[in-house]
């Protein structure tokens, strides 16, 4: 399993410190002023967001391919997909 298990809830928010360089501040009071992002924090989490996401593709990917080298998943799967094609027939 991976580092990530369950999705950040909206309500179990931590306060936490970070440092970040001046330009980057810089660069989120601008996108705040010109109303790209309500706030300096709002851009910080969407950047996190973002990172998670790719993190977990990134996850998925190498699951899936130490899956396709799994022989009993593949047999698994194959075996799901045949029961299942029986059952797409329509009127059924």
């Amino acid at each position: 399993m991976g580092l990530i298990q369950s999705q950040i809830q909206e309500d179990a928010n931590v306060k936490y410190t970070i440092i970040l360089p001046q330009t980057s501040i810089d660069i989120l009071e601008a996108m705040t002023q010109s109303k790209m992002i309500s706030s300096i924090d709002h851009g910080i989490l969407l950047a996190i967001e973002d990172f998670i996401k790719a993190y977990k593709k990134m996850e998925y990917k190498v699951m899936m391919r130490e899956a396709a080298d799994d022989t009993s998943f593949i047999e698994r799967t194959m075996k799901t997909q045949e029961d299942f094609s029986k059952v797409d027939v329509e009127g059924l």
